[in-house]
């Protein structure tokens, strides 16, 4: 079941789109990125360097704006692994993707498209210039909480990923939406390498070679070199563990999920009989409404015994 993925992040300073931009055209070390593939990179739209973007922002900001506004919206354009491994190269997913982003923010204000194919997973990185319709700086009317973002991620869903067989998450999880930085920690993983350890590299080696004796590693000097290569050899395979354990963590998140959605079910089987059992639609109302009185009633009274007991166990200091 591959899913569409779409991130965003708030660039509220000229410093967090700089260092965005460094990594979004590899003017930074990129550990993820395998840099032979860097060349298959490709800019969609908008100028071809950082700097050149950089000042694309500059030209769209209002003269005047709110020193702690949002300057910029860096929208993450992703799916599923497994998507990518049926050949797909995902050229059209990105295109209809930024389509959407221009209908959704004014083609003015989006001002720079790079898709990224040197990573694990191909996906797209957009920076726009949030502009409402007044020329005023306003993430919050694309970003502005929960109901907004569960809209925007319906929406994209539905128009840009459903005709390509990419589905939404699901609708009303209890878990936290992800951020950019946290998903690519999570999919930009090495792969787990096997731990090898061959005699030569246990072995002394010979550091000076005399004409009657010669001098070897001592056992502490090799001890230090095994632990500094398998040090480096366990790395990626730490890394990967971090990503196992989000994934735990999103795992345990969306069973609540479902959890949430049992109950719901379990409270209208309820309903259900209780209209089997000739209620009208009004006494259910009512014993739904008593209900909700005696349950209010009941966490009181254990509120109220919790304190008298905490009360009775309290110490009894001298008077002053």
């Amino acid at each position: 079941m591959p899913y569409a993925i779409l991130r965003t992040a708030k660039l509220k300073s000229h410093g967090n789109i700089g260092a965005s931009l460094a990594h979004t055209f590899r003017t930074r070390e990129t550990p993820n990125a395998n840099p032979e593939r860097t060349p298959e990179n490709e800019v969609m739209h908008g100028p071809t360097t950082p700097a050149g973007v950089h000042e694309a922002v500059r030209k769209r900001l209002p003269e005047k704006h709110r020193k702690d506004a949002v300057l910029g919206i860096e929208y993450f354009v992703g799916a599923s692994p497994d998507w990518f491994k049926g050949g797909q190269d995902g050229s059209g997913y990105f295109r209809t993707a930024l389509e959407w982003l221009r209908e959704r923010h004014g083609a003015e204000n989006v001002v720079s498209a790079t898709v990224h194919r040197d990573e694990t997973s191909p996906h797209m990185v957009v920076y726009v210039v949030p502009r409402d319709e007044s020329g005023r700086l306003n993430a919050k009317k694309w970003l502005g909480g929960k109901a907004a973002l569960s809209k925007m991620q319906t929406d994209f869903a539905s128009r840009v990923g459903a005709p390509l067989g990419l589905e939404r998450g699901i609708e009303g999880s209890l878990a936290r939406h992800t951020t950019i930085r946290e998903y690519y920690a999570a999919v930009n993983q090495p792969a787990v390498q096997a731990i090898t350890v061959s005699p030569e590299l246990v072995t002394p080696r010979l550091l000076e070679k005399g004409f009657l004796t010669s001098t070897y590693e001592s056992p502490e000097h090799v001890a230090r070199r095994v632990t500094q290569q398998v040090n480096e050899t366990i790395k990626p395979i730490a890394e990967q563990a971090k990503a196992a354990d989000f994934e735990r963590r999103r795992a345990s998140e969306l069973a609540g999920s479902v959890g949430s959605i049992q109950k719901a079910i379990a409270r209208l089987q309820r309903l259900a009989n209780a209209f089997e059992y000739g209620l009208t639609p009004q006494q259910v109302a009512e014993l739904i409404r008593r209900a909700g009185e005696m349950r209010a009633a009941n966490k009181e009274q254990q509120k109220q015994a919790i304190k008298a007991q905490l009360g009775q166990q309290r110490p009894k200091g001298p008077r002053i």
